[in-house]
């Protein structure tokens, strides 16, 4: 990610499956978003108790939260700069 020292990182979207926040990232990432997904390795290790620790968040700068959230919601809709 480029150096923000100013921009909050928020959770663009929470994720109880690896796969689906794995896509999730790739999509935002093809369209030029900068994210990481956050407790990933701790839901992969406990699967079982992934709602104890709160899914798999998708995080983002928070200038980008709406495009994430938008590109989220409709995949199909993509970004070719």
């Amino acid at each position: 990610m480029e150096n923000y020292n100013e921009e909050s990182i928020v959770v663009a979207a929470i994720y109880n499956n690896q796969s689906e926040a794995l896509i999730a990232r790739g999509l935002l990432l093809a369209n030029g978003i900068d994210c990481f997904l956050k407790d990933e390795l701790i839901n992969q290790i406990f699967s079982p108790f992934n709602p104890a620790f709160g899914g798999i968040k998708l995080c983002v700068l928070e200038h980008d939260l709406a495009q994430a959230q938008e590109l989220l919601s409709n995949p199909t809709t993509t970004d070719n700069n």
